[in-house]
């Protein structure tokens, strides 16, 4: 919940007038390399080591189809970019012993006009399919849907690279394709990552 708190500060409270250092990153068709890795705690339909019941890997590579939006409303604070990529991604059911793999299409949107310095917020969401070994309690299959949403913050440590930290959140649904579909949804997660801006 600390990170929770973290990343609403950023996104609230810092002032919105002052913008990223520059808008080059965020040229349209840029093209964005990313790796990431992140933890979840799904609860006590999980076996409990801890409070990491499981942990991901991701690898991400993306586009800026747009030019960034520039919307007036509320003093531009909503103006940023659409970044769209495709995200191959592993979970490790580190508590079951279990695993997931898939493939994903990942939708962010850096929010640039709520930037400071060399800080941009962003919000994101993924849906994926791929497949699987875990057996939990009314939630069986070797076939299930993934979903990640989060919000986090970027630090651009020079004009084309970024490193970020954020809230992520997780579920996992087989989509009714067994008897059984309690999906499997964790509220407590977090994900840090490092991406790579390659201007056209």
């Amino acid at each position: 919940m600390a990170i929770v708190a973290l990343v609403l500060a950023v996104v609230l409270v810092l002032p919105g007038k002052v913008r990223a250092a520059a808008d080059d990153p965020f040229a349209k068709d840029t093209v964005i390399i990313s790796a990431e890795g992140g933890f979840n705690h799904f609860g006590p339909r999980l076996e409990t080591d801890g409070y990491l019941q499981t942990f991901n890997f991701g690898a991400r590579l993306s586009l800026l189809p747009f030019a960034p939006f520039r919307p007036a409303l509320l003093g531009h604070i909503l103006d940023g970019s659409i970044e769209t990529g495709l995200e191959p991604v592993y979970v490790r059911f580190a508590s079951q012993n279990q695993n997931y793999g898939g493939l994903g299409l990942d939708l962010r949107y850096h929010l640039m006009g709520l930037s400071f310095g060399p800080f941009v917020p962003w919000i994101n969401w993924m849906g994926g399919v791929g497949g699987t070994d875990v057996q939990v309690d009314m939630l069986t299959g070797s076939f299930m849907f993934i979903m990640q949403s989060g919000a986090g913050v970027e630090y651009f440590v020079s004009g084309k690279n970024a490193v970020y930290l954020g809230y992520q959140y997780t579920h996992f649904s087989n989509g009714g394709t067994t008897y059984f579909n309690n999906t499997l949804n964790s509220p407590g997660g977090a994900v840090i990552g490092v991406s790579f801006f390659l201007p056209h």
